[in-house]
């Protein structure tokens, strides 16, 4: 079986336009069913894929698969090919390249309702996933302030930086921010002018850092829940524990 090993480039896009690269080489070699792999993606050891066709990102031959699926299928199509791809499932590439074939083969927009082809169920179930993540975040993310600048770390299961920064960037646009997710070492920054995505980012909170922002989440979180309101089991069901360590709230 044909291994096609893509490149991680365009972290603001989670490598789609590597991947599409790779998507348009299967085509143009005729593959019915190749595998896919990235080749720099932070989580996954290139080591391991040393063997298989390197496919360099080609942005004309991205564009055009991704004019195509929209073409095919519409922007809802589209946002789910992209949320899929963010996702953390498992053999995600190799399962959207038989979406797009099944798209592409025929398919217009009413193929997401088509729910009993297994790529399509499994690349609508993804999909949700990562929706459902990145709507949560954006109401569970904490931000520390660390000088002028705000800083808010995350750990999310699936890769949703870049569907969150258009919401940030709306929202606290007066303000200097960085979002880093510690997991793939990926951050947004934010100047109060422009946004950038950078990889490899690592940081360490400062020895004298401030607790006091965190006391005053604490102290809001007390003050507005009033304790005959309090619903301990909805609160855990709505914020689960894996997500509760970068929340002063729930400490």
């Amino acid at each position: 079986m044909t291994v096609l090993m893509y490149p991680y480039e365009h972290p603001e896009e989670g490598g789609l336009s590597g991947y599409l690269s790779a998507v348009f080489e299967a085509y143009r070699l005729k593959l019915r069913q190749p595998r896919f792999r990235c080749l720099r993606a932070p989580e996954q050891e290139p080591e391991l894929f040393n063997s298989g066709l390197t496919v360099p990102l080609s942005e004309e031959r991205a564009e055009r698969v991704a004019r195509g699926v929209m073409r095919r299928g519409g922007d809802e199509v589209w946002k789910t090919v992209l949320r899929a791809f963010l996702s953390d499932a498992g053999g995600r590439e190799d399962m959207l390249y038989l979406f797009i074939r099944r798209l592409m083969d025929g398919g217009e927009a009413e193929l997401l309702h088509r729910l009993d082809l297994p790529e399509v169920a499994a690349v609508v179930r993804a999909a949700g996933r990562t929706a459902r993540e990145a709507q949560k975040f954006l109401g569970i993310l904490r931000f520390v302030k660390y000088a002028d600048i705000y800083y808010a770390p995350m750990e999310p299961e699936c890769r949703i930086l870049p569907l969150t920064a258009a919401h940030f960037r709306a929202r606290f646009a007066d303000q200097a921010w960085i979002i880093h997710d510690l997991r793939r070492k990926e951050a947004l920054f934010w100047n109060k002018r422009d946004l950038t995505f950078e990889t490899g980012v690592t940081a360490r909170a400062p020895e004298d850092e401030d607790a006091f922002f965190q006391g005053l989440w604490k102290s809001y979180f007390t003050a507005a829940a009033l304790a005959e309101r309090r619903n301990l089991n909805l609160q855990r069901n709505f914020v689960p524990l894996k997500y509760r360590s970068h929340m002063p709230e729930m400490q």
